[in-house]
């Protein structure tokens, strides 16, 4: 998705879910295009929904690298 998933569902757990997409020509050329609209449709399909939007995030910063010293 090329960006951070913030989970707002409130559902606790871990669920597996399975995606079959039977139309699919397993001999075609898939594009990015293609995954990001198969997941999007999978997770509509369990009745959830990717909504985009902005929110705090943790990071991390590394602000300075130096080589190690030889031993």
């Amino acid at each position: 998705m090329e960006r951070p998933v913030i989970d707002k569902t409130g559902i606790s757990g871990s669920f597996d879910f399975e995606y079959k997409d039977e139309e699919a020509d397993t001999n075609a050329q898939v594009t990015r295009d293609d995954i990001v609209s198969s997941i999007l449709t999978s997770v509509r399909g369990i009745g959830l929904k990717l909504t985009p939007a902005k929110a705090p995030m943790e990071t991390i910063v590394i602000d300075h690298v130096e080589k190690p010293s030889p031993n």
